[in-house]
Parts: structure tokens; sequence; C-alpha cells
């Protein structure tokens, strides 16, 4: 007798640890494809942007959370093989916290005039002065020199581009109330005035 309540308690046990176990296991496929959903619907998703209280342009995207599973299928494919690139990654990318991909566009005008100048040109073995036009500008984000010799032009150009990027989560709003599940946010931006933060993605390694 003692041996049957044994044997039927063992297998309700079973049965319910199986039970536990494929609903558990129901479960996070079923999260690995609400994130690959997630994942697609982001990357379509339009820069949001708004002005911070000392006048930056600050880009804002949603961010995706994908479990390893999901970041190492996706980073064999196009849409994360910038991961490949970096040495400090392991390729299981068991290390991997965070990444953010982002596309700047630089756009400035610049006016000014031509000035006389002379300039030291090499002519093979000899060192010889020339006379041209010059044109320059330096301040604290970009240095521009052109040079005009005859019909020839040479320009050399740098452009500082400081990047300040978060991320953190929000609550969604439920009824006008922040209670419902977070929400992974991205927010960059740059004190160029001439950058714009045009493309802004972000990933997090689920915990």
């Amino acid at each position: 007798m003692v041996n049957i309540k044994l044997f039927f308690f063992v297998l309700v046990a079973g049965v319910c640890f199986l039970a536990m176990y494929l609903y558990r296991e129901n479960q996070i496929l079923k999260d690995q494809r609400q994130q690959l959903y997630n994942f697609a619907v982001n990357r379509d998703q339009q820069v949001r942007y708004y002005m911070s209280k000392d006048s930056l342009l600050i880009s804002k995207v949603n961010s995706v959370e994908l479990d390893n599973k999901n970041l190492k299928e996706l980073a064999a494919t196009k849409e994360l093989e910038y991961l490949k690139q970096f040495e400090g990654l392991k390729k299981n990318l068991k290390n991997l916290e965070s990444a953010v991909n982002a596309n700047i566009s630089i756009t400035s005008k610049v006016d000014g005039k031509l000035n006389d100048s002379t300039f030291t040109k090499i002519n093979g073995k000899d060192t010889v002065l020339v006379t041209g036009k010059s044109f320059k500008v330096n301040d604290e984000f970009r240095k521009l020199d052109i040079a005009i010799i005859g019909t020839d032009i040479s320009v050399h150009e740098e452009m500082t581009v400081p990047l300040s990027i978060v991320n953190y989560w929000e609550r969604k709003r439920i009824l006008g109330l922040r209670i419902g599940k977070k929400l992974y946010v991205t927010e960059a931006t740059s004190r160029n005035p001439h950058v714009k933060i045009d493309k802004l993605e972000s990933i997090f390694k689920q915990r």
C-alpha cells in the first residue's frame, strides 16, 4: 500500500514538474518571439526629437531587450553584424551589456573671403614659394583649410563630433499614470550644432 502511495506521489510530482517545465519553455519561446517582433518594429521607428533646456537637439528612440539566443542569431545577420567588429566581445556575446548604432549627418555653411597667400611647394628636389588664395576656419568643432594655387585646389577639413548617449527606462502610461511595464529608451545628442543624429538603434541584453 505504501509503495502504491509512493508511486502515485512520485508520478504526480513528475507530471507537475513536467508541466511547469513545459510552461516555462513555452513562455521563453513566446518572449523570444516577442523580442524579435519588437526588434523588427523598432528598426522602422522614426527618431523623435526635442530641444533640451540648453538648446541641444536630442534624438530619442525606444530600445529593445534581447536574450542571448536572439542576440547570437541576429549577430549572424546584417542587422547586428557590426557587433563582430569589436575584439573585446566574446563570440557568444555573453559579456555584452548593451549596444548602440547611430548615423549622424553634418551640415554647415561657411561664408568668407579668399585671402592672398604664399605657399611652399615642393618641385622635385627644389622647394619654391608660390602665390595663391587661401581660406581658413578654426573654431571649437571645425577646422577648414582651403588652398588655391592656379587651377589646383587643396581642402583639409577636420570636424569634432562629441556624442553623449544615455540609456534608461520609464514606465508605460496606463490611464495617464506611469504604472505600466518598463519601457527602455535611448537618447543621444551632440554639442556640435552642425550635427544631427538621424538614425539611432539601441539594444539591451536581457538579464
